[in-house]
């Protein structure tokens, strides 16, 4: 057989996920702990200097392999999926998002959780309509099945609010209409929030000293809709805050997002420009031989054995994932 890795990509991971509504999903302690223990009998883990190894420097990979991520710098990841890592010896690559440290501001993506986790969906909903109207903001239609197959995890009703807060608004009025439901519905200190939410400067460091970290660009906009200057801006700042801050420049970015729109290939080229050697999405495929630096897939943690939806059984799983297929050449 020959070498073959799967990426994991995940993102919270916390004791519980008590909430009044459905809007932060994730992965508890234990069920953390218990996927990595079932994957661990069928592969082994790998880190980010054995994907760099076998990409720049021709040295082998394990026939079956599993390689940990995470997304946005959380500090649940810090706090309690590293002690699980550390227990079990397993490496893994954390990317972070910079602009909550730099600017002490949630990123978007996560005040659209936390709104969805605290408000009922009917009252989230005419709140987002009543402050477009104020402001003069056309809203386009939340399409039901192109809502529910994006977002297939997910109950019909929170499918179409998610669609209706990351596709139907403009993007040019997102954040104003997001941040004032924030505002408005929660009124939480945003200071407290982001010291809460996010690892802080010396966890990065820590994570960089260990050959850990990766970023997640600055915005954490998906970078694949904006123009070829603004990746460029938008790497490069969180490039630059990750070296002043840890002392170390990474070299592999997980595109926010991960979709096929968010990972176009300008956007690859342009990282790789800026000194990137590792671009990583979530296309649900294998990193083999015919994998491409700047377009390695990852899987969920739903995906796989031991999640709450697995496409493949733990015994047929590396017989058929298919192959990176993105920008194949």
């Amino acid at each position: 057989m020959l070498s073959m890795a799967v990426g994991i990509g995940f993102h919270y991971v916390r004791p519980n996920f008590k909430q009044p509504y459905p809007g932060i999903f994730g992965v508890t302690v234990e069920e953390f702990r218990a996927q990595l223990e079932l994957l661990g009998r069928y592969g082994e883990y790998i880190g980010l200097s054995d994907i760099r190894s076998w990409l720049f420097e021709g040295k082998s990979l394990p026939e079956r392999a599993w390689l940990v991520t995470f997304d946005d710098g959380l500090r649940e990841q810090y706090e309690h999926a590293l002690p699980v890592l550390d227990d079990l010896c397993i490496p893994a690559v954390f990317f972070a998002s910079t602009r909550p440290l730099y600017k002490r501001e949630p990123l978007m993506v996560h005040v659209v959780h936390l709104l969805r986790s605290q408000i009922e969906p009917s009252r989230l909903v005419d709140t987002v309509y009543n402050i477009a109207e104020e402001l003069g903001i056309k809203i386009g239609t939340v399409d039901h099945e192109r809502a529910v197959s994006q977002y297939f995890y997910d109950t019909p009703e929170v499918a179409e609010i998610k669609y209706l807060l990351n596709f139907a608004l403009p993007c040019e009025a997102r954040d104003d209409v997001i941040g004032l439901c924030f505002s408005r519905l929660l009124d939480w200190d945003v200071d407290e929030l982001v010291s809460s939410l996010y690892m802080d400067k010396s966890q990065l460091r820590e994570l960089a000293v260990r050959g850990y970290l990766g970023t997640h660009a600055h915005t954490h906009r998906p970078l694949g809709t904006l123009s070829e200057a603004e990746i460029e801006t938008d790497i490069r700042t969180s490039l630059d805050l990750l070296e002043y801050w840890t002392k170390r420049r990474p070299d592999a970015i997980a595109y926010p997002y991960g979709s096929l729109a968010a990972c176009t290939e300008a956007t690859g080229h342009i990282a790789r420009k800026l000194g990137i050697k590792m671009g990583f999405t979530m296309e649900r495929a294998r990193i083999d031989e015919h994998a491409r630096p700047m377009c390695l897939p990852r899987c969920a943690p739903n995906d796989l054995p031991g999640g709450s939806m697995p496409r493949w059984s733990k015994d047929s799983l590396f017989q058929e994932i298919s192959c990176s297929g993105w920008y194949a050449a």
